[in-house]
């Protein structure tokens, strides 16, 4: 089910279905006689390629996403240290987007440039909340030592700092995170438009996520210009993005998560046999 998922996924995108229609028109237009079905799926395809790269058309349906939370502002933050807003906040949980391992590289090339922004911010906010414990979910990897080190050298004790090491998914991050993070209210850092989706999936685990955006792709990009009359390939980067959380709300709203809530490794407890795997410089509660 998690490889249809991805797969599901990576086929709808503006980009393989607008190619897909594209060359199968061509392939009926130079193939066989059937030029009106090649010419109409032709034009479909480069409809579909155009409309997707178009920075304004894709700003009405990326910016909802992205606009759903607000903002936690310094001074909020500073209110929910003080206790004056509920139960200080604990953790500030950082949800990785992606990582390349480059053997002998340093940390900071071999994370995406979305990982950097979520992991930035999740830093500044655990600065700004004395006795916060950061947690960065980076997904699969087999050298997590290079980014606890990496995070060490931004600021963050080594006491304060857990990272998980395993979780393949949003969804799977929410089920393998839900046992360590308990029923207390904490941070929540992502990128802006996956921000709707990861709450969601969180909150179903039964978790209280307070979500911080870190990165946005619709909102703030300057006035009108160049950028906005013509297609360009930003265009559909900021499409395929819109899509993907799109496609993920849905999938959560007709239950297909993967792995049902229990199911797997919960994390371990520090100091066991088993502290080494999935979790890399456990923490304290």
């Amino acid at each position: 089910m998690f490889f249809f998922k991805k797969f599901l996924l990576a086929a709808t995108g503006p980009v393989a279905l607008g190619l897909l229609l594209l060359f199968a028109g061509l392939f009926l237009l130079w193939v066989t006689a059937r030029q009106r079905a090649g010419r109409l799926l032709a034009t479909a395809g480069a409809l579909l390629l155009a409309l997707a790269a178009y920075n304004p058309l894709v700003d009405l349906w990326l910016n909802p996403l992205e606009r759903h939370h607000p903002i936690l502002t310094d001074q909020q933050v500073a209110a929910l240290g003080a206790g004056r807003r509920g139960p200080v906040p604990r953790w500030v949980v950082v949800l990785g987007g992606g990582l390349t391992e480059i053997p002998g590289a340093p940390a900071t090339c071999q994370l995406s440039e979305t990982t950097v922004a979520r992991l930035v911010e999740g830093i500044r906010l655990h600065r700004l909340l004395p006795g916060s414990k950061l947690l960065f979910s980076l997904g699969e990897t087999t050298t997590p030592l290079v980014f606890a080190r990496l995070c060490e050298s931004l600021g963050v004790a080594r006491e304060a700092l857990v990272l998980e090491t395993q979780s393949r998914d949003t969804a799977d991050q929410a089920r393998r995170l839900a046992p360590f993070l308990g029923r207390d209210p904490f941070i929540l850092v992502t990128s802006a438009s996956h921000l709707p989706r990861s709450v969601a999936l969180f909150r179903q685990e039964g978790l209280a996520p307070l979500p911080q955006a870190a990165g946005y792709l619709g909102q703030g990009r300057g006035p009108f210009g160049l950028g906005n009359i013509f297609p360009n390939a930003y265009g559909l980067i900021r499409s395929e993005r819109a899509l993907h959380e799109y496609l993920g709300l849905a999938w959560h709203q007709l239950g297909g998560r993967g792995a049902r809530k229990g199911e797997g490794d919960a994390p371990p407890s520090p100091g066991s046999k088993e502290s080494g795997k999935g979790y890399a410089a456990m923490a304290h509660r």
